[in-house]
């Protein structure tokens, strides 16, 4: 309906729901050098607002083909009683780093979380020019 103010659907909202993607909100470096360290968050609401409390938050990679599980830290700087920030340190071993974020606990305690993808960190075009010119490769 033309004119019609949107109104968030009742019940499940996504808003309700932990969040991240790639903006600078959630992401310190878009283009970091190769070893570089990258700041990741995740925002996830609490209770107080139809969210709900995690226990903890693990940011899983990998670099070398062996898993490894980064844990995460509540960021209080960023944190209100509506939402709990999570922050992870990635070091960038490779030209794309992909990663995903594991959650425990909440009502169905997240693990595997499927409805937050992986996110690839892409290498400034310098660095990866250089991580090849040492006869590395990507793949």
């Amino acid at each position: 309906m033309i004119g019609a103010t949107p109104q968030a659907p009742a019940g499940d909202c996504w808003i309700t729901h932990p969040h991240h993607d790639g903006s600078p909100l959630y992401v310190s470096e878009a283009a970091p050098l190769l070893g570089a360290e990258v700041t990741v968050w995740l925002r996830v609401p609490t209770a107080l607002v139809g969210g709900s409390d995690v226990d903890a938050v693990h940011v899983r990679i990998v670099p070398d083909a062996e898993a490894r599980f980064v844990p995460a830290v509540v960021d209080a700087d960023r944190s209100t009683p509506a939402e709990t920030w999570w922050r992870a340190t990635l070091t960038c071993h490779n030209p794309v780093t992909n990663y995903r974020w594991i959650l425990t606990g909440g009502p169905t305690a997240y693990a595997p979380v499927e409805r937050l993808v992986a996110t690839p960190i892409p290498l400034g075009a310098l660095a990866a020019e250089e991580f090849e010119a040492k006869g590395n490769s990507a793949m």
